[in-house]
């Protein structure tokens, strides 16, 4: 089994790939895109309109949930609820900054404190 070498390198290095890896599917970017708008959503507002099954579904909130981007939360009437965590969130997008301070200079807007790229940029990507 091979040993996990991330300690070698720094903690920023670290928070950007621990966030990148949270964030590394669209589901996963979605839900966290929909805490960071919200705040607070209980199961079926984060995930309507989700083309998955719960397994799938509970694995990437799971993802997010190891993170520490995303808390469970209990809401009225005993409904289950997850909350954006504000301050891993906001040391996450810190340390993107840090680390990629030209983002803004390359057409990168941060709305929100999420990161979008501009449509036409990303259309053109597919």
């Amino acid at each position: 089994m091979a040993v996990s070498k991330a300690f070698l390198f720094s903690f920023k290095g670290q928070v950007l790939s621990t966030f990148g890896k949270a964030v590394g599917h669209p589901a996963r970017a979605e839900m966290l895109a929909r805490l960071v708008e919200h705040g607070v959503l209980s199961y079926s507002e984060l995930v309507d309109g989700f083309p998955l099954k719960r397994g799938s579904i509970s694995d990437h909130l799971n993802k997010l949930k190891s993170a520490g981007l995303v808390e469970s939360v209990l809401l009225a009437n005993n409904l289950a609820g997850f909350q954006l965590n504000q301050k891993t969130y906001d040391r996450c997008i810190a340390q993107i900054s840090d680390q990629f301070p030209s983002f803004h200079k390359e057409g990168v807007v941060v709305e929100r404190g999420w990161v979008r790229d501009y449509e036409a940029e990303y259309l053109s990507c597919g």
